[in-house]
């Protein structure tokens, strides 16, 4: 029976980096259900963590851990039933920390395929083996036992056969050794060399590379080496894909149509005609070609139109439809081409790939661009795990030495390469999920922009331009098409309907999707603003309008407009997510917002999950109103789910709006646990009780009400923005957090809980979301031929990446910032400095007018990083190269060259406008510093050892041997190498 096996808290604890204590409270929560967002918000007296992602990361850990305890109790039951499980591998395998490592310890034990080693065993080849590896058999006798191996039936012909098929068999043996795993393991990774190259053709059935297919890559390179660089494409073109992608899907539709098409009798008739004409001699075929071609030449003389069989026809569609399939394929592969030509010949150590990397050689490698392999040296591999399988001075070392290189090549070295591949890829995904979650959490807290009248435009050229007005609730009041493509007459007359409507609707702000045809519409509503509202308050905006047309034929957009085409609907969408992004963003799919790096590439299981997670904690943080909350929304409060949220919303039509949080007690469905878990992130704003209207959970409304008794207030003093100024004045003089301590003391409360407390209470009903910044409205538009180098820019962050970030600068095209142009200071991850979202100050570097693309800085021109870094090396100058033997040579005590002067001092840029974001960076840099130790605290005292007391002599008896030695310093008086108490003693 094997005993069943428990997580070790103190290794989890390890793990997260927290304090056991801590992850023991938190594990007991999870394991009672409760959600993260409410132990984040609404448990931090018991947990003591606010941080939710710290909580997540717990949960995750706690889950892979579980995970991995249930695998070793899976691998201990197989091996127990095979009767192999021994004390000592029990033991192992429960201690290991890794799924590696136990899957190394299974490996010998599982089903194999058939195999070299497998063959040889059916052979009767594996005593031979083990006579080898134990060295039962004399060299010079080996040949003789390997003879009688020999069997004609068994397909073993002769010595050599035999001593392959134990060769194998020893191979397999090596393989299966999980310290052999291990060391090669930390060699590959250590020395191990990714290596990619171009694949030079496409082989035909036979073989053959086409010549054809050699010729277009030859002009790909050649276009691709004219174009320059193409490194700032790692970030995928996912529309040019999907165009591919879809005009591919059109073109094989219509092929599988016109082949599936029955043959009518015209087509029969000629295919019996065709078979005909093959027997018939070639001197009527002749005859027949040139009576033919007078009648068509009279046909033609009389003006009669030429006949076309359907045969004919249908084959002419057939090569119509595959021409544009292969065009398609072929714009594709082009494009694939210049995105990673920098990979065509590119090597690189394995350790420290960037994850964007990784993800561009997978989809490189998947689009059968590139090969990527990893390289190293199998014979230094070889000499790391020998003394692993094989022992010094073996008898047939040089038998089992080969038989180790041909594990390594033939089963170990492939099989690591396969793993390595796929931590790379897991890295990878991981790495692009976190920074997915990271811009998608910025995207959804954008600040909304509240009480304002939109008129959306979603620009299209064949289908015009969608034009809704809406409210201040997002209620649609009228919509219109327009055409801004066309002769002065048709532009004229659009800007004049787009005009009308912004008076008879008494519009404020403009909207415009940023898809296809978005800088005609942006010149068009800037010209028409500045004719006819020059003095007026109106203005533009452009929006992100990634994932609308998904919103549009989704069941909540039917639902809401059933009666309106997808088009208008997303119009309505892309006005909507101006006035509360959170609102409307969550009803759509967080994969489709492309905020994202590589989104399409990763598993869809785990990018799900994780921003699943973040739209939940987005939509917790900011709270919502009950009575104006889409079923969207409500799914993700804490508590709910999809039949609570819908239910809650029909009980809010059928009995009108909540007047209290108890009132969603009476929603069918709506439990204790429920309501205890989802109230607190439910706000009524005009409840009876003023608590409801803020994010103070009604298990702490009793609390809350004294806590302003104490302070001299009533609850319902919260009414009053009076009272508020007041109630906050009172809790700023007596200092924020002496006053929650003093409170938490005399109440008998957790600190946490009356700090929330307090803090809700100087702001009643907030939203968080109000603090940030708005989005930039303008009221011109801006070409990219105006742009010069140096030029300033204002501009709005797209998306983020690992290695800078896109903004919006008023163009078509984004600008790219590249994170080494973010700050003077060294910066790790572009999110410490900027969020999506954010308007900041660029400054144009270059300008690529043929592939549209322009690079900015965020350090305007002449700043001092780059100043500092040219004084630099002309202070140095040439620095001589070293002689080989010292390049790495640590040296002491030497002294710096005489030639060489002093290192300058790193100058301090000066304090503008521009280094608010070094500022803040350093600020965060600081914080972290300030929550280490005290670095003035006393230093540490170490005691030494105490010296060691002198041995004690031995006896006369036992020198004589008549009594035994009590320790090695017996013996070593005894033998005269050291002395007594008194240094003295007997030496022979």
């Amino acid at each position: 029976m094997v005993e069943p096996i428990v997580v070790n808290l103190r290794y989890l604890a390890q793990e997260v980096s927290m304090p056991e204590e801590q992850v023991q409270s938190a594990v007991e929560l999870f394991d009672a259900g409760l959600p993260v967002p409410f132990l984040a918000r609404y448990r931090k007296d018991i947990t003591r963590i606010a941080d939710e992602e710290r909580l997540r990361l717990i949960e995750s850990t706690l889950k892979a851990a579980r995970s991995l305890c249930e695998r070793k109790m899976t691998i201990l039951k197989t091996i127990d039933s095979q009767g192999k499980l021994t004390p000592e591998l029990d033991t192992r395998i429960r201690e290991a920390r890794t799924v590696k490592r136990l899957e190394d310890l299974y490996l010998p034990f599982k089903a194999k395929r058939t195999t070299l080693a497998a063959g040889a065993r059916t052979k009767g080849l594996e005593p031979l083996a083990l006579d080898i590896l134990n060295a039962a058999v004399a060299p010079d006798k080996l040949d003789e036992r390997a003879a009688e191996f020999i069997s004609v039936d068994k397909k073993v012909g002769s010595v050599a056969d035999a001593l392959l098929g134990a060769g194998y068999i020893i191979a397999e043996m090596f393989a299966e050794k999980a310290e052999l795993f291990q060391v090669a393991r930390e060699n590959l990774h250590t020395h191990g060399i990714l290596v990619t190259s171009k694949i030079t053709g496409t082989k035909k059935e036979g073989g053959e590379v086409s010549a054809e297919g050699r010729a277009k890559r030859e002009k790909v390179a050649a276009d691709d080496s004219e174009n320059g660089s193409a490194a700032d494409l790692q970030t995928s073109s996912e529309e040019q894909k999907e165009e591919v992608k879809s005009e591919e899907e059109e073109v094989n539709e219509e092929s599988v149509k016109s082949e599936d098409a029955e043959p009518d009798d015209n087509e029969t008739a000629a295919e019996t005609e065709t078979a005909t004409d093959t027997e018939t001699p070639a001197d009527e075929i002749q005859e027949i070609t040139q009576a033919f071609q007078k009648f068509q030449e009279a046909q033609a003389e009389k003006g009669t139109p030429a006949v076309i069989s359907q045969n004919t026809l249908k084959k002419k569609k057939k090569d119509e439809t595959r021409k544009k399939l292969q065009e398609a394929k072929q714009r594709q592969q082009e494009h694939f081409e210049k995105q990673f030509s920098d990979y065509f010949s590119f090597s690189t150590r394995i350790r420290g790939i960037p994850a964007h990397q990784i993800l561009a050689f997978n989809r490189a490698e998947q689009a059968k661009i590139i090969r990527v392999k990893i390289e190293t040296d199998e014979e230094k591999t070889l000499l790391a795990v020998k003394s692993t399988c094989v022992p010094n001075e073996h008898v047939y070392e040089d038998f089992l030495t080969n038989c180790l290189k041909d594990a390594l090549h033939r089963l170990v070295l492939p099989a690591l390469e396969r793993e390595i591949r796929s931590e790379m890829t897991t890295y990878g995904e991981t790495q692009a999920v976190v920074s997915f979650g990271k811009n998608l959490r910025q995207l959804l807290l954008q600040p909304p922009v509240h009480r304002k009248r939109i008129l959306a435009i979603d620009p299209g050229f064949k289908n015009g331009c969608k034009t809704v007005a809406i409210d201040e609730f997002g209620n649609l009041l009228a919509f219109e098409t327009i055409f801004l493509v066309g002769n002065a007459e048709r532009k004229a007359r659009a800007a004049e309907k787009i005009a009308a409507m912004v008076r008879n609707y008494s519009i404020d702000l403009i909207a415009v999707g940023n898809g296809t045809g978005s800088r005609e519409t942006a010149e068009a509503v800037a010209a028409m603003i500045e004719k006819e509202f020059a003095d007026a308050p109106l203005s533009y905006t452009i929006v992100n309008e990634a994932g609308a047309s998904v919103y549009s034929v989704s069941p909540a957009a039917k639902e809401e407009f059933p009666q309106y085409d997808p088009l208008l609907r997303g119009a309505v969408s892309i006005g909507r997510r101006l006035q509360d992004p959170l609102n409307e963003l969550v009803k759509i799919d967080p994969a489709s917002l492309g905020v994202g790096m590589y989104q399409h590439d990763i598993k869809s299981k785990h990018l799900k999950e994780k921003l699943t997670d973040v739209v939940g904690s987005c939509v917790n943080y900011v709270g919502v109103d009950v009575n104006t909350a889409t079923p969207a929304v409500l799914t993700y409060i804490a508590g709910l789910n999809q039949l609570t949220a819908r239910k809650i919303y029909e009980y809010r039509r059928e009995h009108g709006p909540f007047r209290s949080r108890e009132d969603l007690k009476s929603v069918s469905g709506f439990g204790t646990a429920a309501y205890t878990y989802s109230a607190g992130f439910l706000k009524i704003p005009d409840a009876v009780n003023p608590f409801d209207a803020t994010r103070i959970h009604p298990e702490s409304y009793e609390l809350a009400a004294q806590i302003l008794g104490k302070l001299g207030f009533t609850a319902d003093d919260l009414r009053s923005p009076d009272k508020v100024q007041a109630i906050t004045e009172r809790i700023a003089a007596g200092r924020f957090g002496e006053v929650s301590m003093s409170l938490a003391a005399e109440l008998g409360a957790g600190l946490q809980t009356v700090r929330d407390i307090l803090d809700e209470l100087r702001c009643p009903g907030r939203d968080p979301r109000d603090t940030l910044p708005p989005p930039v409205f303008r009221k011109n538009v801006m070409n990219i031929d105006d742009l010069t180098p140096d030029m300033e820019v204002t501009g709005t962050v797209q998306n983020i990446v690992n290695f800078g970030a896109f903004f919006d600068i008023g163009l078509h095209e984004s600008g790219f910032v590249h994170i080494s142009q973010m700050s003077v200071s060294f910066v790790r991850d572009a999110h410490e400095l900027v969020s999506i979202g954010e308007t900041v100050k660029l400054w144009v570097v270059t300008i690529d007018n043929d592939r549209k693309r322009v690079t900015c800085t965020m350090l305007p021109p002449g700043t001092e990083k780059m100043k500092y870094r040219e004084s630099l090396h002309e202070s140095r100058g040439e620095r001589p190269e070293r002689p080989p033997k010292e390049r790495y040579e640590k040296r002491e005590n030497a002294a710096p060259p005489a030639d060489r002067p002093q290192r300058l001092e790193r100058p301090v840029p000066p304090r503008s406008e521009q280094d608010r974001f070094k500022v803040r960076h350093d600020a965060r840099r600081n914080d972290r510093k300030n929550d280490s130790p005290n670095p003035n605290r006393e230093p540490r005292v170490f005691t030494a050892a105490a010296v060691k007391e002198a041995a004690k002599p031995i006896s006369e008896k036992q020198k004589q041997g008549k009594e035994p030695l009590r320790s090695f310093s017996d013996l070593a008086q005894l033998l005269g190498r050291s002395g007594s108490g008194d240094s003295t003693g007997d030496k022979k």
